[in-house]
């Protein structure tokens, strides 16, 4: 075993994240992982503070042929970690990608559910009362792609909550692929945040040319959605991607230190949350709109839970992780 994969191991057998090594020995996380990654190595002085701090021979970490024997961590925690090889490692990585794409399109679509009611009654007021089958089509999609994603993520649930060793290899694979990430990540949020900042402007725009038809304005507000749902896209699956890539290097809200904490383990069921929020806003919508006959205003009820659906996620992962 080499020197990266050894720091690697021994820093998860001691619920370490690479920022708490960093404090230990007084050097930059970006150095431990630079360590972890064999971008490079510490100098004979790091090697002993990782000698004292993980309990370990100065031989072990130097020599490739040094017996595993040698570690004396003592682990109160855990005697036996879950394994997870190269091929349960690449299935996660490709299940969490789909699971990525699946839950931002399935949110997109919830939030641009609307906008082909006002689009029709802007450009087709005669086909107005038909409008409202896209919409339901678009949130039963929607709904339905949530669920899907959090049913194809599930048989790897254990990455958030169990202590993991991964096998030779692994983690520098997996570190290249997040490193190379990275840059998506950072892109992609921003993209995402700027799109949903701006969409206030095409209700704008679309006003101050109004003049010219009233059609102007209502599509302004249907291309407000649309920007909405792509940058919303854009952030959702950009997060839960680098999620993925945290789980299974165990770093940041996924490492030891934070899952030893957690005494119970129960899930976030975002799928079930999410058909029961839909199912009120229908309900909600059809009561207003029989009670009160305005099917051409009652849409913006939509529009509303659309806009709030994202919070409402966002709102049951973290109770779901306050229970965990």
């Amino acid at each position: 075993m080499i020197l990266a994969d050894k720091i690697i191991e021994l820093r998860k057998k001691a619920g370490l994240s690479q920022e708490e090594l960093a404090e230990k020995i007084n050097v930059s996380r970006q150095a431990v992982s630079k360590w972890e990654s064999m971008q490079s190595t510490p100098d004979i002085n790091k090697i002993l503070s990782l000698s004292q701090i993980f309990g370990v021979s100065t031989d072990y970490l130097l020599k490739d042929d040094v017996n595993d024997a040698e570690i004396c961590i003592a682990d109160d925690n855990d005697t036996t970690l879950r394994k997870v090889s190269l091929s349960e490692a690449n299935k996660f990585l490709s299940a969490n990608t789909n699971h990525a794409f699946y839950l931002a399109l399935g949110i997109a679509l919830c939030i641009i559910c609307a906008a082909p009611v006002i689009f029709v009654d802007a450009l087709f007021p005669a086909l107005s009362d038909l409008s409202v089958i896209p919409m339901f089509m678009l949130v039963a999609a929607g709904v339905a792609l949530i669920v899907l994603s959090n049913k194809i993520i599930r048989p790897f649930r254990y990455l958030g909550r169990e202590n993991i060793e991964t096998e030779y290899g692994v983690s520098g694979m997996i570190k290249e692929k997040k490193d190379s990430f990275t840059p998506i990540h950072i892109r992609d949020t921003i993209v995402g945040i700027v799109l949903c900042i701006m969409s206030v402007t095409a209700p704008v725009i679309f006003e101050q040319i109004k003049s010219r038809s009233e059609t102007f304005s209502e599509i302004g507000a249907a291309l407000m959605l649309v920007i909405v749902a792509a940058g919303v896209f854009l952030i959702v699956r950009a997060s839960a991607t680098n999620k993925g890539y945290l789980k299974i290097l165990e770093e940041e809200q996924y490492s030891r230190e934070r899952k030893i904490t957690r005494h119970e383990k129960h899930e976030t069921h975002i799928g079930e949350v999410m058909g029961i929020y839909w199912s009120i806003t229908t309900a909600l919508y059809l009561g207003i709109s029989f009670a009160f006959h305005n099917f051409d205003v009652s849409w913006i009820i939509w529009a509303i839970a659309g806009i709030l659906c994202v919070p409402v996620i966002i709102i049951t992962k973290i109770i779901g992780n306050r229970d965990r």
